[in-house]
């Protein structure tokens, strides 16, 4: 995009949704080029990524460990390490405008703000 004539170089953006708003953040992480992601659905794809619930939860109690457990086994069967977190990704391009876009219910909520104070 960047030799294209009609293609501002200064207003290059990315837009994902579900786990392409991952590709999104991770690929503006490596590119400066993009200069500002919009990002919906943003749902975790590694253990990393679910924000911990304080205090007591049954969601701590016997989510967690599931998915630890799977994120463990697959890594096990298929020799491959987990996925890093997007946090620090999120972290890497937090000069620039970012949109994440959820919706009200749900976990959303507590992933927007999550990866909000992430970056």
């Amino acid at each position: 995009m960047l030799s294209r004539p009609d293609v501002d170089p200064n207003q290059i953006g990315g837009l994902g949704f579900s786990p392409g708003w991952q590709i999104t953040i991770r690929a503006a992480a490596e590119n400066n080029a993009i200069k500002a992601v919009s990002a919906e659905d943003p749902s975790p794809a590694v253990l990393v990524d679910h924000p911990m619930p304080r205090g007591f939860s049954l969601h701590k109690l016997f989510i967690y460990p599931g998915l630890w457990l799977g994120e463990y086994l697959q890594s096990a069967a298929s020799g491959v390490a987990p996925a890093a977190g997007i946090q620090g990704s999120i972290s890497k391009i937090a000069r620039r405008p970012i949109l994440l876009i959820s919706s009200e219910r749900g976990r959303g909520p507590d992933l927007i703000r999550a990866y909000y104070d992430a970056a």
